[in-house]
């Protein structure tokens, strides 16, 4: 299987979700599955699956929007490590992340807590 795994793509040190995303890449790998890590989003996707780290969900929901138009058959979906509504608590970026949410077709969320937010 080919996956495009997607990163917020930020400067500074490495995160925990840094390195919760770089071991579940290594697993995929020994697994036998092809994996790009990316921090641009592509123009054109060919992979099977692509996995977004929530964390840029304001720059994936246009995307999945964009891939949705062009009939994509790529199954998206979302890394959710903590939701950012609750990192910067507002009506509207808690609306933003959940519409990108609800453009993807399944999510992985990596803790009790991050699921129940």
């Amino acid at each position: 299987m080919k996956v495009l795994w997607l990163t917020p793509g930020r400067s500074g040190p490495p995160s925990g979700g840094d390195l919760y995303g770089a071991l579940m890449v290594a697993g995929l790998r020994r697994l036998g599955h092809r994996v790009e890590v990316r921090s641009s989003l592509p123009a054109r996707v060919t992979a099977d699956v692509v996995v977004e780290d929530g964390l840029g969900f304001a720059r994936l929901l246009p995307f999945n929007r964009a891939l949705e138009r062009a009939g994509s058959r790529a199954l998206r979906v979302g890394l959710v490590h903590v939701t950012t509504a609750r990192l910067k608590p507002s009506a509207r970026t808690a609306a933003r992340e959940a519409a990108w949410l609800g453009s993807t077709q399944a999510a992985v969320f990596v803790s009790r807590q991050s699921r129940s937010e």
